[in-house]
Parts: C-alpha cells; sequence; structure tokens
C-alpha cells in the first residue's frame, strides 16, 4: 500500500535518555506511539551509552523523532507541547530521565 507524500516539512527532534539497563528500547518506543500524537511519523534509536558517567544499572539511549503535519506545517511550540508531553510519559512509565 502506498501513502500520499506530505508536502508540509518534516521535523527531527533528538532525545538522549538515561533509563535502567532493563528498558528495552521497544519499550520507549511503544510508550511514545501511546501519547496518540498523529503528528510522530517516525522514531528511531541511533545511540546508545553504557559507561561509568551513568549511575550503576542505568543506560544511556537516544532516539530521533520525525515530527510531520499531514494538512499544515507545525508550529514551534506545537512541536514543543508534543516533545513535553512523550518526556512526561517516558517519566511516568519508564522511569526516564533526560540525559545531561
Amino acid at each position: 500500500m502506498f501513502a500520499e507524500f506530505s508536502k508540509y516539512p518534516a521535523v527531527l527532534r533528538d532525545l538522549s535518555l538515561v533509563v535502567d539497563q532493563s528498558i528495552d528500547y521497544k519499550l520507549i518506543e511503544s510508550a511514545i506511539h501511546l501519547a496518540g500524537i498523529p503528528e510522530v511519523q517516525r522514531v528511531f534509536p541511533f545511540d546508545l551509552y553504557l559507561g561509568d558517567r551513568l549511575p550503576p544499572n542505568k543506560k544511556g539511549i537516544s532516539i530521533s523523532i520525525v515530527f510531520q503535519g499531514k494538512d499544515r506545517t507545525l508550529l514551534e511550540e506545537e512541536i514543543n507541547r508534543y516533545q513535553e508531553r512523550i518526556l512526561d510519559l517516558l517519566r511516568e512509565n519508564l522511569g526516564a530521565q533526560l540525559r545531561s
């Protein structure tokens, strides 16, 4: 099945998270999709960090989220709200924190 390409620009946001080592990436991706934000077009990991700069039993995982409107160009404020909603959900459900 083919989908029509959007004529509106996509916006890529990267998040670097710290989670328990037992948290699998698929749980993170599922939690993001459960946020129910239709403008989230794609989610993918691009880095995994295990090292002494993190607390014991923690890992760093960096993900990219692609936001894109199907009927309009998204505003920066909207994307910021979506990102905050996603971060709140990840904190509440998975204990994720932004990596500093």
